[in-house]
C-alpha cells in the first residue's frame, strides 16, 4: 500500500468515526427530554425534612396544587426566579410551593433563606433522591402537580417575572 493511499484512508477513517459521534450527539440532543413524558402522570412520591426539620411528604399536599421548583444558590437564574416563587407562595392562596435543592449544605440553604426572605417550604435533595424521581436535567426546573397528583406543566428555565409564573400556573 503506498503512502499516498494509507493517509487516504486514515482520513475517512477518521471522517467515520466523526460522523458516527456527531451522529450519536444528534441523537441525545434530540431526544425528548424524559421529564416531559412524566406529564399527566400521577407524580411520584417522596419525603424530605425541612429547614425547620419538618416532614415534607408529597402526599400531604392532595388536594392542592404543588408547585415543585428545583433550584441552587449556584445558579444564577435560579437565584434570580426565588423572590418571584416567594411572592406566589404568599399570593397564591390555592398553591404550595415547595423549593427542592440540589445537593447544597443545609447552612448555604438556611443562610440563602434567610438572606432573601424566603419561607416557602425548602427541602435538599442531597443524594438526588428526588432529582432522579422527576429525571431533573436542568435548573432551575418547575413542575406543577395538580390537586389530582399528576404533573400538570414542567418548565426548564428561569420565569423572568410574578407575571410569566402566574400565567404559567393559570394555564395549568
Amino acid at each position: 500500500m503506498t503512502e499516498r493511499l494509507r493517509k487516504r484512508l486514515s482520513i475517512v477513517l477518521i471522517a467515520g468515526v466523526i460522523a458516527v459521534l456527531a451522529a450519536v450527539v444528534v441523537r441525545q440532543i434530540s431526544t425528548v427530554h424524559p421529564a416531559v413524558a412524566a406529564v399527566r402522570k400521577v407524580a411520584p412520591a417522596f419525603d424530605l425534612k425541612d429547614m425547620d426539620g419538618k416532614e415534607i411528604r408529597l402526599s400531604d399536599y392532595r388536594g392542592r396544587r404543588v408547585v415543585l421548583h428545583f433550584w441552587a444558590t449556584y445558579c444564577p437564574p435560579c437565584v434570580k426566579e426565588m423572590p418571584v416563587m416567594q411572592r406566589i407562595a404568599r399570593q397564591r392562596d390555592d398553591t404550595t410551593v415547595i423549593g427542592v435543592n440540589i445537593g447544597q449544605s443545609r447552612g448555604t440553604v438556611e443562610a440563602f433563606a434567610k438572606s432573601n426572605g424566603l419561607t416557602f417550604p425548602l427541602v435538599i435533595d442531597a443524594v438526588g433522591k428526588i432529582t432522579d424521581l422527576y429525571r431533573i436535567q436542568a435548573l432551575p426546573t418547575t413542575i406543577l402537580i395538580g390537586s389530582d397528583g399528576r404533573v400538570s406543566k414542567i418548565a426548564s428555565g428561569a420565569f423572568g417575572s410574578d407575571s410569566q409564573l402566574t400565567d404559567w400556573l393559570t394555564q395549568g
